[in-house]
């Protein structure tokens, strides 16, 4: 069947509850160019010169809507159809489901090098896994207790987080307790064997519990640790967590559980490692962006801040920051048109952003300015970033790719 040579792309805005639906020609539109929304209100399609181009709708209009007649002469179309579903208010964008959370791990899940496949942490090693509270849990903690020191100090207790030891001498000042059991900004998480501790972009665990790594001696705070088959870095050791920090996207899991139970009565009980890799592949490596994008949602609900910076952990001879400015961060997506490395997509969640490249001088003084957020990431990611922008921009319609000296893209976000 030969692809069409026109593309279509729709998104849900909940906030103002429609669908938009953008089509790119490759000729003007004439006589021959026809749309149709299907009985159920969940298909659009598109014919032109002989050819027809449908799209699953991120969302179901209504069945009767009435479409605008295409504009003859334009190569670019446009339609705003009305969304059947849920309310807007029920919906949360800034709380967005976090990538491998603790609900999500279990003592069957089993990490290895995205790169090369080794086993990095093997199953059973992690007993129990816990969610690390936000970044700024400390501050907020602090500034809590400032107005309000006679509340029951359990309802804000962290050892729904992390293990905390509770005060031997129940005597001490309320001060002293509260910075015993880590509700004071100078509290710490630390590494623990047989625990894992998540947040949004890591794992924190030991050393003893992890397997096939290099430690690299270093004088800095932060040694880096990479794969000892293939030498890919996969994060760091971190003096102040006592532990080794392992960025997600250096990683994808291997779980047994659900294959072995949905396929136990088939095949034998020791499945080749090559079978289990392939389960859920979308599930078990997502790409750097679902990280990100989750990082920063989190960031935006908790400093209201629109605008972030993607800065180098490590300063090279000419350093390329991105400087985001995000828009829509509820929206989703349907796309027809396929790129080098992106398939046509169907009902995704994702982030409009705006973008572009600073370097480092003019990242120093975007850095100082109030209201912009930094986020510190390897090199390498911040050269990931800018390119699955500058891909996924390639999905919107040509008008729509730039913004006065900005660039449009967007980042997907995670859901379960």
């Amino acid at each position: 069947m030969t692809t069409p040579s026109f593309s279509i792309y729709a998104e849900l805005l909940i906030n103002i509850r429609q669908i938009s639906v953008l089509a790119s020609l490759d000729t003007p539109c004439d006589s021959s160019t026809k749309i149709k929304l299907s009985d159920d209100g969940q298909q659009f399609s598109l014919f032109h010169n002989g050819q027809v181009n449908s799209l699953e709708l991120p969302g179901k209009c209504f069945p009767n809507f009435r479409l605008q007649a295409p504009l003859l002469g334009s190569k670019e179309l446009s339609w705003r159809l009305p969304w059947v579903g849920q309310k807007a208010m029920d919906l949360d964008p800034l709380n967005p489901e976090i990538p491998w959370s603790a609900k999500f791990m279990n003592s069957s899940k089993e990490l290895s090098c995205r790169a090369c496949g080794e086993i990095i942490l093997q199953r059973g090693s992690i007993k129990t896994w816990k969610d690390l509270p936000s970044e700024d849990w400390a501050e907020m903690m602090d500034l809590w207790h400032c107005h309000k020191p006679n509340d029951d100090e359990e309802q804000c207790n962290p050892s729904n987080y992390a293990d905390h030891p509770e005060p031997d001498d129940r005597t001490t000042s309320s001060k002293s307790t509260l910075i015993d059991r880590a509700y004071g900004a100078n509290s710490r998480f630390f590494a623990q064997p047989g625990i894992g501790l998540i947040d949004i972009m890591n794992f924190l665990l030991t050393e003893a519990d992890c397997k096939n790594i290099r430690i690299e001696k270093s004088k800095c705070k932060a040694c880096p640790v990479s794969c000892l088959c293939c030498q890919v870095e996969l994060g760091y050791f971190d003096f102040d967590f006592l532990g080794i920090k392992l960025w997600k996207w250096r990683l994808q899991y291997i779980d047994s559980s659900t294959f072995s139970i949905n396929l136990s009565n088939s095949l034998p009980t020791k499945l080749p490692r090559t079978v289990l890799k392939s389960i859920n592949d979308r599930q078990s490596k997502p790409s750097a962006q679902i990280f990100i994008s989750s990082k920063i949602l989190s960031k935006m609900a908790s400093h209201l801040s629109s605008k972030f910076v993607l800065t180098p952990i490590i300063s090279t001879q000419n350093p390329r920051c991105l400087l985001l400015w995000i828009f829509g961060t509820s929206l989703r997506f349907s796309c027809s048109k396929s790129t080098r490395t992106t398939p046509a997509l169907y009902d995704r969640p994702a982030i409009r952003v705006f973008w572009k490249v600073i370097l480092s001088d003019m990242g120093s003084k975007v850095r100082d300015s109030t209201g912009i957020e930094e986020i510190m990431l390897p090199i390498d990611i911040v050269i990931e970033i800018e390119k699955t922008l500058e891909e996924n921009s390639l999905i919107l319609p040509p008008s729509s790719r730039k913004y006065q000296e900005w660039s449009v893209g967007l980042l997907e976000r995670y859901e379960e």
